[in-house]
This record gives structure tokens, C-alpha cells and sequence, in this order.
């Protein structure tokens, strides 16, 4: 059963058609990059995977089952997005704020259970924020938010966790911490989409990438075969080069 199937989609805001003849497929479990010019589709594409945004055409499947069928908490126990700008107007201490991920599993009038607990201590100690527990978000680095948010996401045990441009406003270290946690996550078995800004921060740590042009999947597969000087020279209107296992861009001739 494939994780994810992506056939023939349209979809845009309003009359603005964002994504073309749309068609992807995630085969197994893996650490997908995904890759392009800006406004090439590649926020829209999440938004499609999360059900926040209905296509104009074409079908996606998720699992083997057509992603119009899941209900929102099923839905949310298959799939985790992380979008850009989340904001809460409260001060939440870290535990409070990763127990919103337990959403999917609560019943009606039903609180937190052992079940709960159990799988927060996990998280925890899996994305290396127990230490954190008791901080208000408030007084988190960007850095710490970002793992804390991955805990929050991982807290709906989730087989699939999309994330976009999950290393945005975060230092150096911080961005290495965060795609190793994402890394090690993807190789323990669960499929992680992230939309990247860094070409070569993807070659280092994704192992299949999706490079969008105009709306449409230029290419998908292994990463270094998508970011192929090549592919990057005519997707980004660069000159693209390997020095090194990485890639070094300079301006295409005749451009500033």
C-alpha cells in the first residue's frame, strides 16, 4: 500500500490556479524534501494533505483511502502538518501545549488518561524536550519551539509528519539539531515531508526529494538525482555546480 498518492490535482485560491496536472506518490517511508521557486505550490500541496484545502481536481489517497473519506480526528491520527506562523495568544506551559496533540484520541468529557501520559513521556524523550515541560512558550528560543512543536505533532502518533520550512529564523545549530531529530525520525520508520528553502541542508539529511516548477512535479526521487546541477540550473534560473557532494550556485549569465 502506498503512503501517499497524489493523481492529476488542481488547486488554487480563489480564481488562482497554483497547482497544475499535479501527480506524486510516496511509496514506502522515507524523508521527503520538498523543493521549488517560490510559489510553486509547495505550502498549497500540505494544505491538501492536512484537508484544509479541497482540490478543483484530480484525487488523493493517503494510505490507500481517498483523502475526502477521513474524518478530521482520523485524519489526524494519520497525518501531522506543522504550517508556518502559528501563534497562540496564551501563555501555555510546553506540557500543556504538547497535550493539545492528544485531541484525536480524547472522548467527549473524557480527560487526559495513563494512555496519554505514557506517550508523552515518550515524545519527550524523544525529541529531547523534558526539560522543557514546565517552561511557558513564551519564553522558548525559536529553536526549542520547533522541537517542542514536533513533539506536539509526534503527541498525535501520527505515520506521516509534513512540516513547512520547519529550519525558517532558526540559527545554525538549531537548524542541524532539528533535521537530525527529523532524520532519525524518518529512519525509525515514519514518513516526514519538509518544505526547504536549503538545497544542500536536503541533499545532507533527506533521502527523496520533489522538485516543483510552476505548479506542476518537475521530478521526484532520490535527492541527488532531483538536485542534479541540471535540474537546479533550469528550476531556479541559476548556475548550479558539485564542489564536494554539494552544491554551489552562482547567477545565471546575463542576470545580476
Amino acid at each position: 500500500m502506498k503512503v501517499i498518492e497524489v493523481e492529476g490535482v488542481e488547486a488554487g485560491y480563489g480564481r488562482e490556479k497554483v497547482l497544475r496536472d499535479f501527480s506524486w506518490t510516496v511509496e514506502r517511508p522515507a524523508f521527503w524534501a520538498v523543493l521549488g521557486p517560490n510559489g510553486s505550490g509547495k505550502t498549497t500541496l500540505l494544505r491538501i494533505l492536512m484537508g484544509a484545502l479541497k482540490p478543483w481536481k484530480g484525487r488523493v489517497r493517503i494510505q490507500g483511502k481517498e483523502l475526502s473519506s477521513y474524518g478530521r480526528r482520523e485524519l489526524a491520527r494519520t497525518i501531522a502538518v506543522l504550517l508556518q506562523g502559528e501563534f497562540f495568544p496564551v501563555d501555555f506551559t510546553v506540557e500543556e501545549y504538547l497535550l493539545l496533540g492528544r485531541y484525536p484520541y480524547l472522548r467527549l468529557f473524557s480527560g487526559i488518561d495513563s494512555r496519554d501520559r505514557e506517550v508523552l513521556e515518550r515524545v519527550c524523550e524523544l525529541t529531547d524536550t523534558c526539560d522543557l515541560r514546565k517552561k511557558g512558550l513564551f519564553s522558548l528560543s525559536s529553536g526549542e519551539f520547533q522541537r517542542v512543536r514536533v513533539a506536539r505533532a509526534l503527541l498525535q502518533e501520527p505515520s506521516i509528519l509534513a512540516l513547512d520550512e520547519p529550519t525558517v529564523h532558526l540559527d545554525v545549530d538549531h537548524v542541524f539539531s532539528l533535521m537530525g531529530l527529523l532524520r532519525n525520525l524518518a529512519q525509525s520508520g515514519l514518513t516526514v515531508i519538509a518544505v526547504l528553502h536549503d538545497l544542500n541542508i536536503a541533499l545532507d539529511y533527506a533521502d527523496m526529494g520533489l522538485l516543483l516548477e510552476r505548479g506542476r512535479a518537475r521530478v521526484s526521487g532520490n535527492i541527488r538525482e532531483v538536485l542534479s546541477p541540471e535540474n537546479v540550473s533550469e528550476v531556479f534560473r541559476v548556475r548550479a555546480h558539485l564542489r564536494n557532494g554539494h552544491l554551489k550556485l552562482e547567477p545565471a549569465q546575463g542576470r545580476p
